[in-house]
């Protein structure tokens, strides 16, 4: 698969890699969104905010996953990643948005960036989402971007949800790579 470019536009937002100069409104993000992350992803709470950002820039930088920070102008408003961690051909999609910014539209905008991103630029056959049964919200994401209820992780305690690449996709891929490999 392809690397995701370090930045992607949005209608409203910037997702761009971290960098080590967004520690002080990650941590603040958490600490403010710490109960409403907790129903759902209390181990996106681990660990300290400074540590686990230079641990995503070297893991872009290498490759290994891609996490981005969601900027309304210079505001983190959230953030998300694309995750290969789910098989060969696969990528995983996560999100999250700060508690101040919730039912504003943002968690569709990053989830449906890190979708065309998966398929068309990092050449994706599949993509997944696990979420919390319980996240009512985050469902309804996952729904109106396509993806269909394919089981339940029960060790994990999350439903898997999962949308292929179609037909569409696949062809404008495939004339990226075509112009890209002949030069235009």
């Amino acid at each position: 698969m392809n690397p995701p470019p370090a930045g992607i536009e949005t209608e409203r937002l910037l997702l761009r890699a971290y960098e080590p100069g967004d520690a002080a409104a990650f941590a603040a993000l958490l600490e403010r969104s710490r109960d409403h992350l907790a129903a759902f992803i209390p181990f996106f709470l681990d660990g300290d905010p400074r540590e686990r950002l230079a641990k995503y820039a070297d893991e872009f930088a290498a490759g290994v996953s891609f996490s981005y920070g969601a900027f309304l102008g210079d505001q983190l408003v959230g953030g998300g990643g694309l995750l290969p961690r789910i098989g060969p051909g696969a990528l995983e999609i996560g999100y999250h948005v700060h508690v101040d910014h919730v039912r504003r539209g943002f968690a569709t905008e990053i989830a449906r960036a890190l979708v065309r991103i998966g398929f068309e630029v990092c050449g994706a056959d599949r993509l997944e989402m696990h979420i919390d049964p319980g996240n009512l919200a985050s469902l309804g994401v996952a729904r109106k971007l396509g993806f269909a209820e394919r089981g339940y992780d029960a060790e994990a305690s999350v439903a898997i949800f999962s949308r292929v690449r179609s037909a569409r996709v696949s062809s404008v891929t495939s004339a990226c790579a075509s112009e890209s490999a002949s030069g235009g």
